[in-house]
């Protein structure tokens, strides 16, 4: 919310409501594409691994089989890799450049 509040700036005609209104959508869609591509990520690795998991067991496995076991590969995955992820700045890990 610190984008509404807005940042004390020398000129007070910069701090409209308008502009922080648009500081805050900026800073939201920032978070939401961060987001939507981890999502993406593990959408693809639990679809992969769904496709290997059936391929492997020459569909002798039903369906729902491959599906709980691609998600238990993907929950063994997302607690390995997670707390890398958060341990990171978010300016690396999201190499976001401010100009």
């Amino acid at each position: 919310m610190e984008a509404m509040r807005g940042a004390p700036l020398a000129d007070p005609a910069l701090n409209t409501m308008r502009l922080r209104l648009n500081r805050l959508l900026n800073l939201s869609g920032k978070g939401g594409r961060a987001a939507g591509h981890t999502l993406g990520v593990l959408g693809l690795f639990f679809s992969s691994a769904e496709s290997i998991i059936g391929y492997a067991s020459d569909q002798a496995l039903p369906d729902s089989a491959n599906s709980v076991l691609a998600g238990g590969l993907l929950c063994i995955f997302d607690l390995m890799c997670l707390p890398a992820a958060c341990s990171m700045p978010a300016q690396t890990m999201y190499s976001v450049q401010e100009y």
